[in-house]
């Protein structure tokens, strides 16, 4: 959910795989392959204010994705080795420009050794429609058609995983590009690493780990004109966590982190202060579920939060920091009919900097809180085949001119059919 145009691109992986594809279908086959089709009705389709000017561009559109989807969970022996794809090709009624191809990609391979080794390796990879309006001014809209792609690879070992006391070690990369010049600025590659320990006296599992990101943007077309240095950002933090399985009806997951981060070329964006995650999934029934999500960091990396498990592909976030507040419902109705709701909130703090004569300087603050509500119905009437529908309402409200305030529903519907 939330303000980002890619999520209306990202449909067919979050809604196909996360809402009752085949691998989440109690079934003994360990792949799935498959067809899908939707169509997705947006009554603001750039995300601007009722009174902004779009010129001959339509503020609606209709957009039709036609995919293919396929997923892997196939033990071998002591390793699992498991992943999904979603190929999306994606067409617009009015706004036919912004026609392309996008995708969503994940796996990796848990392993052990037959002594205390073991681990995984994880990757992800997107490819979406950037977000419209992310950042723009009042009255200043982003039409232009530009691709996001993220590619995320992530590597864990830890050493004596089946004893109390684990020493765990991971090795990270991401990279993430824009297909537009523009943002050239926005684009950069992350290394990352931690090492740590993990405790585990009884049911629950405490950690603490240093952990550290080097982050290298590329040249905005301002700063290789000048020849200003591109940004350079080192992160540091302690990352303490708990995973406690509350019940067998309740599973708490927490992060808490004393985290620094320094800037080369803007410095008045160093931060200093807590960041961190909580993620509470509720299970009171076969019937009834409900996972609530919260996160609060560094805006270039919020939308990465794994909660502790595996990559994935998330958004970049471009303001200074992001504080997010998610709640789902799950409710199957019968064995053929669920039910999904959910309930959002994200307020993100922003600021303009500027490089004046060698010396960072902030020209702008603000913020801006965007708030979604959605519900949505899936239908199984046999093992091969779905229908859903879903119906969502975002709002934002902005203060400062580094953002603009909005409106819009989604209404999607889908069909897909599988074997496996």
């Amino acid at each position: 959910m939330g303000d980002r145009r890619a999520t209306a691109l990202r449909l067919p992986a979050l809604l196909a795989l996360a809402c009752g594809c085949p691998a989440a279908l109690a079934e003994t086959s360990p792949w799935y392959v498959g067809v899908e089709q939707r169509v997705t009705h947006e009554s603001n389709l750039y995300r601007v204010d009722t009174d902004t000017a779009l010129g001959p561009l339509s503020r609606s559109d209709t957009v039709a994705s036609t995919s293919l989807v396929a997923g892997l969970d196939q033990p071998l022996g002591r390793q699992r080795l498991f992943g999904s794809a979603t190929l999306s090709a994606n067409r617009y009624r009015d706004n036919d420009y912004l026609n392309d191809n996008s995708y969503a990609l994940s796996g990796g391979l848990d392993w052990s050794s037959v002594e205390r080794l073991s681990g995984n390796v994880s990757l992800a990879a997107s490819r979406n429609q950037r977000s419209f309006n992310v950042d723009s001014s009042p009255g200043v809209p982003e039409t232009r058609k530009n691709i996001e792609s993220v590619e995320q690879l992530d590597t864990t070992v830890r050493v004596g995983d089946v004893t109390r006391l684990t020493l765990e070690a991971t090795l990270g990369h991401r990279h993430v590009g824009y297909s537009a010049a523009e943002y050239a600025g926005s684009q950069y590659r992350q290394n990352r690493g931690s090492l740590g320990l993990r405790l585990r006296p009884g049911i629950a599992t405490f950690g603490a780990a240093l952990s550290l990101a080097d982050s290298r943007y590329e040249a905005s077309p301002v700063q290789a004109a000048t020849g200003q240095a591109a940004e350079h950002v080192r992160r540091s933090s302690l990352d303490l966590s708990v995973n406690w399985p509350a019940s067998g009806a309740s599973t708490v997951y927490a992060r808490l982190s004393p985290t620094r981060a320094t800037y080369s070329e803007f410095t008045q964006r160093d931060f200093s202060g807590l960041t961190g995650a909580l993620r509470w999934n509720w299970v009171p029934t076969g019937k009834l579920s409900l996972d609530t999500r919260f996160v609060h960091d560094i805006s270039q990396d919020s939308n990465f939060e794994t909660f502790g498990g595996p990559a994935i592909a998330g958004t970049s976030n471009t303001g200074r920091t992001s504080t997010e507040l998610r709640f789902t419902l799950g409710y199957q109705m019968t064995a053929k009919l669920g039910l999904s709701a959910g309930l959002g909130s994200t307020h993100r703090r922003l600021e303009q900097t500027a490089n004046l004569a060698g010396l960072s300087v902030v020209t702008g603050a603000g913020s801006d809180d965007t708030n979604t509500l959605s519900i949505g119905l899936r239908w199984v009437p046999q093992r091969s085949l779905q229908i859903g529908c879903s119906a969502a309402r975002e709002q934002r409200s902005a203060t400062g001119r580094l953002t603009q305030p909005y409106r819009a529903n989604t209404l999607s519907c889908y069909g897909q059919f599988t074997l496996q």
